[in-house]
């Protein structure tokens, strides 16, 4: 069994496989679960948009959306976008 079964990345790519989806929905947003009170994809998807970067050049640049891209799904739409939600579909 490999170490990375359980990584983020290993993950979406058996969804990827299993589940062969048209759209991935990448949900960033502020809740009390995460220790800075916002989800590290939000907090970083707000450094791009502060570095002047689109929502579209910026979504890519999270977490979640390195990994959505690495797995062929560039093309992004904005669905929301307010300072507590951010919500992105990531397809081919």
């Amino acid at each position: 069994m490999s170490i990375f079964k359980h990584t983020p990345s290993y993950r979406v790519k058996q969804a990827i496989i299993e589940d062969s989806p048209k759209v991935i929905k990448g949900w960033w947003k502020k809740q009390d679960i995460y220790t800075s009170g916002e989800s590290t994809n939000l907090t970083i998807f707000k450094e791009g948009k502060a570095n002047n970067s689109s929502d579209i050049e910026a979504a890519p640049q999270t977490p979640s959306g390195k990994i959505f891209v690495r797995e062929g799904f560039d093309k992004v739409k904005v669905i929301k976008n307010t300072p507590d939600e951010v919500i992105m579909h990531f397809f081919k």
